[in-house]
């Protein structure tokens, strides 16, 4: 739940500041912490924004939450994986 707030409150806090431009959000693992049901809530607060946001997360889970996005998948970097 603090987390939900914590994130509710960057948006607002964003959408009020920039008022009429279309900024773009990034999140970096911030729904890791999250259960189905918030993850839920939150993508569909994500999709009705009007801006570009970009979820970067390691957990497949998160993937299916976001399906009206476009997604893409990035191999991690390795001997054999140049």
């Amino acid at each position: 739940t603090k987390d939900l707030a914590y994130i509710a409150l960057r948006i607002a806090l964003c959408e009020t500041l920039c008022q009429d431009k279309q900024t773009p959000m990034i999140f970096d693992e911030a729904f890791s912490a999250f259960d189905d049901h918030r993850l839920q809530q939150m993508a569909a607060v994500i999709a009705g924004r009007e801006g570009q946001t970009l979820v970067f997360t390691s957990h497949t889970r998160d993937k299916a939450f976001f399906d009206k996005a476009r997604v893409i998948s990035l191999s991690p970097i390795g001997r054999d994986n140049p």
